[in-house]
């Protein structure tokens, strides 16, 4: 392997998915910039996988799901048993000296349990046969997307073919404790990830880490494409939120504001967009309340749409909660994105989100739950259009100043590059 080739296989638990699309952007921006980026997914997507937006990156991911049957599997340790026996008998010392389930064992990936889908040894007999389709492709770097199962089989592939490996750790999987974190943080060359905050929350919640592997680099989104070229006056106006329909976005929150707002008499059109488990929760709270006429729940909706949703909106609302789990967002990036659309935002101040919203100044945080102030805010700015255009002007301004997705793909490219050269720099002699 040279320094020059700079190849990274990044690994994924499924690819590609819709609430994923920043990975999407980071794949495309790192190879415009001259990364040879690879993409191994552990399973095919369950959705989203025949929308259009992502069927081209599809066809350049190398999915692993037929590695993991059971003659490929016997094949894999067959080999790496007998070509490297020193290797792979203390690579399964290791598993089973850090394996931190005690229950039974399951191999199939159709687990009965979380603890059953973290097993440490569960991730050592899938990760031989993702290293012999691995073999060969001289790899400089092995990089996970997420702290969870993809990190494992990152951590162990890493060990099986003398690869070093890198992660980024996005939101759940800082906030949810992962099985194994402290021996995949420790043998990871460095950490990215997306805010401030959660290296703030690593430092707090695991001292005794080198948190200097940490490097924070935000998301970023294109300025160009998310900019509002002129106001679209809709009658009623029109309250927007767009996120998964999950705990942590605290639509309940948004509905219970809207239902303050309808019995003080506005006209509006409450739209929000994205589909989840929580969807039939959401429409029996809309039924309940009466709130039918009111609120729309539209569905996911492709990314080339989204941009007519901000223009067509007159204000954001995402009240994000923690959910009991620990779970939280980072910095939604719905929430740059509307502000890049001149966009007033209401959100809350959980997390990363006041890096970017300042209150009163970018936009406006309440507290989490908090349904009354949620109702006063849209109020205020559904009866001050004036107020509305000034925290739209000046939202924008933050994003450009701190999410523009050139700076930030620029910043990650510079990153792995330093890295890869200094990997090489110390381990010249690596093979």
């Amino acid at each position: 392997m040279t320094i020059g080739k700079k190849r990274i296989a990044f690994i994924m638990n499924a690819f590609p998915t819709l609430s994923e699309t920043f990975i999407v952007n980071e794949v495309i921006g790192l190879r415009k910039r001259g990364l040879d980026i690879h993409i191994w997914s552990l399973f095919v997507p369950t959705e989203d996988k025949e929308n259009p937006e992502l069927k081209e990156i599809s066809r350049t991911t190398k999915y692993l799901t037929d590695a993991f049957r059971i003659a490929p599997v016997i094949r894999a340790h067959s080999f790496f048993l007998f070509t490297y026996p020193r290797r792979y008998l203390k690579i399964l010392l290791f598993c089973l000296k850090h394996r931190q389930t005690t229950g039974r064992f399951v191999f199939w990936p159709k687990f009965r349990t979380t603890e059953d889908r973290q097993d440490l040894l569960l991730h050592f007999i899938l990760a031989l046969p993702v290293a012999h389709r691995m073999r060969g492709q001289s790899y400089d770097l092995l990089h996970a997307h997420f702290a969870d199962a993809a990190a494992s089989l990152t951590m162990l592939v890493s060990r099986l073919l003398n690869i070093p490996y890198s992660m980024t750790m996005h939101a759940f999987d800082v906030f949810i404790p992962q099985v194994n974190f402290k021996e995949k943080f420790q043998n990871a060359e460095f950490i990215i990830t997306c805010t401030k905050y959660n290296k703030t929350y690593l430092q707090e919640h695991y001292n005794s880490l080198d948190t200097d592997k940490i490097h924070v680099v935000y998301h970023g989104i294109d300025l160009d494409k998310f900019s509002r070229k002129r106001q679209r006056r809709q009658e009623p106006p029109v309250i927007l939120a767009v996120g998964r329909l999950i705990p942590k976005k605290g639509l309940p929150v948004l509905i219970q504001a809207c239902k303050l707002l309808k019995e003080a008499g506005y006209e509006f059109k409450c739209r929000i967009i994205g589909d989840g488990p929580l969807r039939p929760r959401l429409e029996m709270i809309i039924k309940l309340e009466k709130l039918v006429d009111f609120i729309e729940l539209a569905g996911a909706v492709m990314p080339s749409q989204i941009i007519d949703e901000y223009a067509r909106a007159t204000l954001f609302a995402l009240p994000c909660m923690v959910e009991e789990s620990g779970n939280r967002d980072g910095i939604p990036n719905v929430i740059a994105e509307a502000l890049a659309m001149n966009l007033p935002v209401i959100s809350t101040n959980v997390s990363a989100i006041p890096e970017l919203i300042e209150h009163q100044k970018t936009g406006f945080l309440i507290a989490p739950g908090d349904y009354q102030d949620l109702f006063e805010n849209m109020r205020m700015l559904l009866d001050a259009p004036s107020k509305r255009r000034r925290i739209g002007t000046q939202g924008r301004a933050k994003v450009e100043q701190v999410f523009d997705a050139r700076e930030k793909m620029d910043q990650l490219f510079k990153l792995y590059q330093s890295k890869i050269q200094a990997l090489y720099g110390l381990n010249e002699n690596r093979k």
